[in-house]
């Protein structure tokens, strides 16, 4: 099975996460797209939140460790990775995403004017219908991040 590397960032404002509204699933996601060609997974992901909500994003840091050596540097580690099965939409046959996966943040929350995106709250994400309005995995993983990031303490932001 063809398998493409995708990115994603669930950007996250105090308690809410940023979703959008996908039209070809029909489902409210979060940003994300695929990785071109020399870009890093890091940089799809700050780019395809830009390109999808208006917002320009910071990355929050999860290293366990930094390295910057001649030969070697960390670059931000995914939240989370996930290979995901794509089925056939159209003429694009099924197929799968390696998806890295992303937390972010912004400074200023708001998506101008773009009518497909929408804050939500722990709640809002809860009162989702389970695969008609959102995947299930999109749902799992929003909520353990407004978890985790309300109870992270320190975070530092990365940005390209």
């Amino acid at each position: 099975m063809r398998r493409q590397h995708t990115a994603t960032l669930y950007v996250v404002y105090e308690d809410r996460i940023l979703l959008h509204f996908h039209k070809k699933f029909n489902k409210w996601l979060p940003a994300g797209g695929h990785v071109e060609e020399n870009e890093m997974p890091h940089e799809a992901a700050l780019r395809e939140a830009f390109e999808e909500t208006g917002l320009t994003c910071q990355i929050i840091e999860q290293e366990n460790i930094k390295v910057h050596e001649k030969n070697a540097v960390s670059i931000p580690r995914p939240y989370l990775t996930l290979l995901e099965n794509i089925p056939t939409i159209g003429k694009d046959p099924a197929h799968q995403h390696i998806d890295f996966i992303y937390v972010g943040t912004t400074d200023n929350p708001q998506t101008n004017g773009v009518e497909e995106c929408r804050w939500f709250s722990i709640d809002d994400i809860n009162r989702l219908v389970d695969e008609v309005e959102v995947f299930r995995d999109i749902k799992q993983v929003a909520k353990q991040i407004l978890v985790w990031q309300k109870l992270s303490s320190s975070q530092q932001l990365v940005s390209t």
